[in-house]
This record gives structure tokens, sequence and C-alpha cells, in this order.
């Protein structure tokens, strides 16, 4: 599906309910608090109201849905959504083309951003394995405009990405020692791999725990290994590419940080799926869970 083809589908406020229904975004059926069944009623306000004569309850078709809250038309929100999708919800891009307030464009990528979290903490991904390639490395995230203003702590990052699957793994830590990165490794990498890494004191013991190979590149002689071939230029585009959505964001608060980063790896997990398919499809499987 293309936005061309959006458009087509979604032409008044009736189809867009059906286009969410579809993904399972908004229920087919609705029972009063009664227990009857419900029909919506399509009138100027499109609402759930009860079959039976005696009683005749409504509710608001978002009642109990992922949408419930939200003031924004359902027409605006696919849109929106399909703008996430392809990263085109910039705070100027949503004002001139669905006039979205500041505050409702960084609420709504937080709401996409909670379901991309949620989808990676529930298909956490152990990445390499026998005879695959794991590169790691930190990377510091601190930022200060124009080298002005005060001092933030540092914000660093661990990551690390197979080079024959693309898979990735990116964590929040709070300093760069082997007791904080090694647990990481286990926890993240699979037994058999070969990991490639800088010389950093902290990956010493990789080699040494049995688990896997480990080849090193020091970086202030060579950018390649001359003897092994080793080098870590995956997990370094890796970090420009996350470092430069992060620019395109004027920094991350760290509040949000988390958020961003699953944001991250749940677009390098799509491979060839359809970026807007995959979080409609999310966001039903999302709040099904919070329902249970």
């Amino acid at each position: 599906m293309n936005y061309r083809d959006l458009c087509r589908i979604l032409i008044d406020e009736e189809s867009c309910i059906l286009f969410l229904q579809q993904y399972k975004i908004l229920p087919t059926q609705v029972t009063c608090d009664n227990g009857h069944q419900m029909a919506m009623n399509i009138s100027k306000l499109i609402r759930w109201r009860c079959r039976k004569a005696t009683c005749r309850i409504e509710k608001s078709i978002r009642q109990n849905t992922w949408l419930e809250g939200s003031k924004l038309s359902l027409e605006v929100i696919c849109h929106f959504i399909y703008g996430w999708a392809f990263e085109l919800t910039s705070i100027k891009f949503s004002q001139r083309e669905f006039h979205m307030a500041n505050k409702t464009v960084i609420d709504w990528n937080n709401y996409l951003r909670e379901v991309c979290n949620w989808r990676v903490q529930q298909n956490k991904i152990l990445i390499g394995g026998v005879g695959l390639t794991v590169e790691i490395d930190e990377s510091l995230f601190t930022r200060r405009k124009n080298n002005a203003g005060r001092i933030l702590p540092q914000q660093w990052m661990f990551g690390g990405i197979c080079r024959e699957t693309k898979e990735c793994f990116i964590v929040n830590v709070e300093n760069r020692k082997a007791e904080t990165l090694m647990p990481i490794i286990q926890r993240f990498i699979l037994p058999g791999t070969i990991i490639i890494s800088d010389c950093w004191r902290a990956y010493k013991g990789i080699q040494s725990s049995g688990d896997h190979m480990h080849q090193t590149v020091n970086h202030q002689h060579n950018f390649v290994d001359p003897d092994t071939g080793a080098h870590t230029q995956g997990i370094e585009r890796m970090w420009r590419s996350v470092k430069f959505r992060n620019k395109k964001h004027s920094g991350t608060a760290r509040d949000f940080m988390d958020s961003y980063l699953a944001e991250y790896m749940w677009r390098s997990r799509l491979k060839d799926r359809n970026p807007f398919t995959t979080i409609l499809e999310d966001i039903a499987a999302f709040w099904q869970s919070l329902k249970k």
C-alpha cells in the first residue's frame, strides 16, 4: 500500500473506521454494560448503540481502544501513522500537513515508539551464532548545542550488529566497565559467535569466557587489522545512522532515549515488511496485551 492507495481508501470517517477495524485497532463487535450486543450508529456523530429497545446505551467508538482519549480525527490519525512509518512526522511537517499542535506531534510520536518498545521487548533477539560475526562497540550520546550550556553527565550506549543478518541490539549503559558490558554480551550474543571489537580493556574477558571467539582491531594504528582483517566498520555505520536520527530530533531527552533506540531496533528488524502495515498490526497486538 502506498500513500495514493491510502488516500483512495480513507474518504470519510466511516471508511477510516472500517480501515482500523480491518487491522483490529477498532473492534467490529461491542457489548453494552448490560451485556447486550451493540450496533454502530452512523450519523453526524458515529457511536455504538445498544440494539435492545429497553437499554439503548451508547458508547464512543474509541472507548476501551488504543485511540481512547485522542481528539484527532481518525483520518488524521491514520495519515499520521502512515507518515511515522516512513519517518515523515517532524513537527514542521505535521503542522503543515496535518495541522497538529507541537505537543500533539510529540505525544503521537511517543505513542508509536511505546508500541515499538513493547514489540522489541516481546521479541528479544539473540544475534550471531556459530559461523557468524558480531561487531560490538560503545558510543557516547551526550549532546551540547554549539559546545555551550551546562555539561551533562556522560550517556554511553553499547551495541552490536551481526554482519550476516544485520540484526542488532542497543542498550543504555551507565559506564563502560567490564562488569557492565560482559553480562550484556552474554545476554545478547549467541555462543559460538566471532566477536570483533576495538582494544578497549573491558573486552579482555570475551575470549577467556569460552563462549565466543574474539578478534580485535587497534584503532590507534589501523582501521582494519593487517593480519586478521578484523574491523568494526559495520557497528560504526550503525552509530552514524542512530546519531543522524537523534540529530534530526534536535537531540533526544534522556527520559526518551530507550524508546528512540527501541524504534531504531524495530525498524532494523523490518527487513522487507511494510512499516505501515507492521506498525498497525503491532498497535493491535500491543493493546490486546494491555487488556490481558
